[in-house]
C-alpha cells in the first residue's frame, strides 16, 4: 500500500486566464513564468491563441528573476 501525501487542495488546482482568482503568485504551467496579483483579480492572457494554465505557488522568493506583477 502506498502512503498518502499530504497536499493542499490549493497547489493541485489549476486556473486558466481569464479566471477570478485569490490574490497570491501563480506559475504557467507551459513556460514556468510567475505572475503575481496583490489582490484578488484575474490571469493574464497570453495573447498566442492557446489556452493559458496556472497553477498556485506555496512558497516564493523574492530574487526570482521572472518575476511580474500585474
Amino acid at each position: 500500500m502506498t502512503k498518502r501525501q499530504n497536499r493542499s487542495p490549493r497547489s493541485t488546482a489549476l486556473f486558466y486566464a481569464g479566471e477570478p482568482v485569490p490574490a497570491g503568485i501563480y506559475r504557467r504551467v507551459d513556460i514556468e513564468h510567475d505572475v503575481v496579483l496583490d489582490q484578488a483579480g484575474f490571469l493574464p492572457a497570453s495573447f498566442d491563441g492557446r489556452l493559458t494554465a496556472y497553477r498556485p505557488v506555496e512558497s516564493y522568493w523574492l530574487g526570482s528573476p521572472r518575476r511580474r506583477t500585474d
